[in-house]
């Protein structure tokens, strides 16, 4: 077979109509802005559901590059910056779907269950999902269901069917280095699967940032130290999670970088920043006693 010529090339990066009109000389500003805004539409409606809006995360900046925020209905590739962050990135897998359910609930009767599958070979490296842990991100531990499978094929083939069941909010998908030889062709079924059912599917693994592969968002993560905070010691507190995030595939807009911290109290992600000043807290919420609704200050 002929090789292709080199201008009808196919590559991995988007061409987006700021680049077209970039290099066509003579279009004037208006109808470039134009251009762009239409290319912009053009990407949502191909990887997100039309009937139903993205979900905001609550960081300005990153729901820009996201056209919006989150997609509903889509597949997110999240990559351990280490292989030892595979919890970390699994925290923030958690976090996306929990800013995502909102959306989810009212848009669809799925009920917001979740399935967990897993390759068997990786339980003890990885780790289960922690009930007290799975309520941190504002999840119930008993609307989730897991799965072990026997093999990495088995954890895609497990992924596929439960898609096509409909009945699930999200699933999570635990990953090893034998996706890579799989991931574009798995990743676009799932991609269709997802849009038709509206499901979210995030799969963790430690992957290439140039992998193939048909997801629209890449994500990779490691995990940061929370700051300290000084709070009674008989207040129920847990620290608050925190990332490194890198957007490396965005199908949306423009790749970026974000250190986000978790806030359990609120369910919605905030950016940190190396000055960061002090918040109130109410303890109100945390004892359920009225009168215990002083209000501290900790470090954030």
């Amino acid at each position: 077979m002929r090789p292709l010529p080199e201008q009808v090339r196919f590559s991995d990066t988007p061409t987006t109509s700021a680049t077209i009109a970039a290099s066509v000389s003579g279009i004037p500003p208006d109808l470039r802005a134009k251009l762009a805004a239409l290319e912009v539409k053009h990407r949502r409606n191909v990887n997100q559901r039309e009937d139903a809006p993205p979900a905001p995360t609550g960081i300005p900046s990153l729901d820009a590059r996201l056209g919006g925020g989150l997609p509903w209905g889509g597949v997110h590739e999240l990559n351990a910056a280490r292989a030892g962050d595979r919890a970390a990135a699994a925290g923030f897998a958690l976090a996306l779907a929990a800013r995502l359910m909102e959306r989810h609930l009212a848009a669809t009767a799925n009920g917001g269950h979740f399935l967990w599958v897993y390759p068997r070979r990786l339980a003890q490296e990885a780790g289960l999902p922690y009930g007290p842990g799975l309520m941190a991100f504002g999840h119930d531990p008993g609307r989730f269901v897991l799965v072990e499978a026997a093999s990495s094929a088995d954890v895609l083939w497990t992924v596929e069917n439960a898609l096509a069941a409909g009945a699930l909010g999200a699933v999570f998908a635990l990953v090893d280095e034998t996706y890579g030889a799989h991931a574009f062709t798995a990743s676009r079924r799932f991609a269709l699967a997802a849009r038709t059912s509206g499901a979210s599917v995030f799969l963790l693994g430690t992957g290439d940032k140039r992998l193939a592969s048909a997801a629209p968002l890449r994500w990779q993560v490691a995990p940061i130290s929370a700051p300290a905070r000084s709070l009674p010691a008989l207040a129920p507190f847990s620290p608050r999670a925190a990332w490194q995030i890198e957007l490396t595939r965005n199908r949306f807009g423009a790749n970026g970088a974000w250190n986000l911290e978790w806030n359990h109290d609120l369910g919605t992600f905030r950016e940190r920043t190396p000055h960061d000043g002090s918040e109130a807290v109410s303890l109100a919420g945390r004892t359920g006693d009225p009168d215990a609704a002083e209000t501290v200050r900790r470090p954030v």
